[in-house]
């Protein structure tokens, strides 16, 4: 976007003077039109910003009652989760990512793993995180008991567990 701006300034700034009145005054109008509405634009993004904060500081990332959880009680589990930035930016902990293949034999490893210490597989309803295989779909392939659901996530466990 800045190459594609800086492009047409010089562009404009080269043909500007050999250019009728009227031709420079309607590309006045339109880049004063343009700047107006980008300075706009950039005043509501930076007053939303501030009230709602960004990205993982968003207010729905603070409030996650599933983040909630896992700082309450997930300290005994190992995690696996659809969405691993998260855990570790608000309950400092690592977690470990879903199988990103579909292969038939990575949900059997995936689950001897997950069987090897007690673990808890999380799963966020709205993630631009992408995995291979859904979290939910793992979670009843494995035969895993929802330990909790929230409205922005889940949390898995094995049924001994």
């Amino acid at each position: 976007m800045l190459c594609a701006t800086l492009a047409l300034v010089v562009a404009i700034r080269k043909g500007f003077a050999r250019w009728p009145v009227p031709v420079r005054m309607t590309a006045g109008l339109v880049i004063i039109g343009w700047a107006w509405g980008a300075a706009v634009a950039a005043v509501e993004l930076v007053d939303d910003i501030s009230v709602n904060g960004y990205d993982f500081a968003e207010r729905s990332w603070r409030d996650s009652q599933t983040i909630a959880w896992l700082r309450q009680s997930g300290g005994r589990y190992a995690l696996y989760t659809n969405h691993p930035v998260p855990i570790y930016y608000y309950v400092h902990r690592p977690s470990r990512e879903l199988p990103i293949t579909l292969s038939p034999d990575s949900p059997r490893r995936f689950a001897s793993r997950f069987a090897a210490a007690p673990s808890a597989l999380v799963v966020f309803s709205d993630t631009t995180w992408q995995s291979a295989i859904p979290g939910d779909s793992l979670a009843s392939r494995l035969g895993l008991r929802a330990a909790a659901r929230f409205r922005d996530g889940a949390i898995y466990l094995a049924p001994n567990r």
